[in-house]
């Protein structure tokens, strides 16, 4: 075959991809290992990382707490907005008559 040098004809672009296996169960074991070395050493790191572990467990179990909790909050919101109504029924009922005389 005729080869010119002013055409080139193009090759087929190759890719070096190599597929990977993610193993969830695996990473999550390997910080668990991490996580209980750091805790077995006595020092302030580990110290640091126990009290942290300790917040994030408690917080996430004692739901009864949280929703007790909420429970308040929206019931004093609640208490809030029914004086709010009332005092502006009240106001405006006193108030508005006489506001409405002046103009």
């Amino acid at each position: 075959m005729l080869k010119l040098k002013g055409f080139k004809i193009p090759n087929h672009r190759s890719f070096n991809y190599v597929p990977r296996f993610w193993d969830e169960k695996k990473e999550e074991a390997e910080k668990l290992k991490a996580r209980v070395a750091q805790l077995e050493k006595n020092n302030a790191e580990a110290t640091k990382l126990r009290i942290s572990s300790g917040f994030r467990r408690g917080y996430n179990k004692d739901t009864r707490y949280r929703s007790k909790q909420v429970f308040r909050s929206n019931m004093l919101l609640l208490a809030i907005i029914v004086v709010l109504l009332v005092l502006s029924y009240v106001l405006l009922n006193v108030y508005l008559p006489r506001l409405i005389e002046m103009m």
